[in-house]
């Protein structure tokens, strides 16, 4: 359980948890145990294609109790990256990471891709746009007219246009979010 595998030391949650990967890669694979399968291995190298990703997935989130991205193997290819990612979603103060294991940016970019955005995600994808792009963008008048929750959707703010963009006003949460995102990329780039 998820208890039981963020109560352990580190190092044996690390190793318990490799083992775990293992012992549930092989059962997709069709494999008698896990040691036939590497920790530092990929396990694509191993037979594991996207069907036998998403059913490896689905036993590791049993497994643990963990919500797991549908992109979580190809982020993290072997069973070692992927025993650290799920090392990092038990026990999120240990790693310095957001508790999907990924970066805010990156775990944004999964959420997103799995289609489902959750309120920390979005937190900290916000907390990563500076207010000044925010108030830009017509972002933070958005936000602070829907915290206000009212019903009138007339009342809405006029939000101008981005240049060679929609309005923000036809965009979706998610646009929002990749919006705020690629511009906080470019500015880490320039």
């Amino acid at each position: 359980s998820a208890a039981a595998l963020a109560d352990m030391p580190p190092d044996e949650r690390r190793s318990a948890l490799v083992e775990l990967v293992r012992e549930h890669a092989a059962a997709v694979l069709g494999l008698a145990s896990g040691t036939a399968l590497r920790p530092e291995h990929q396990l694509t190298e191993a037979g594991i294609d996207s069907l036998t990703a998403v059913e490896l997935r689905n036993r590791l989130s049993a497994a643990t109790g963990l919500r797991l991205p549908a992109t979580i193997l190809f982020d993290h290819p072997s069973p070692q990256a992927l025993a650290g990612a799920l090392s990092a979603q038990l026990v999120p103060a240990e790693s310095g990471r957001h508790e999907d294991g990924l970066t805010p940016a990156a775990g944004a970019k999964a959420a997103r891709e799995d289609g489902a955005l959750d309120r920390a995600q979005l937190l900290e994808a916000l907390r990563s746009v500076s207010l000044d792009r925010l108030r830009e963008t017509g972002v933070a008048q958005s936000l602070l007219h829907l915290a206000r929750a009212d019903p009138d959707p007339d009342s809405a703010p006029e939000v101008p246009p981005r240049p060679g963009g929609a309005g923000i006003e036809s965009m979706s949460v998610d646009d929002l979010v990749n919006l705020a995102l690629a511009e906080e990329e470019s500015r880490d780039t320039s």
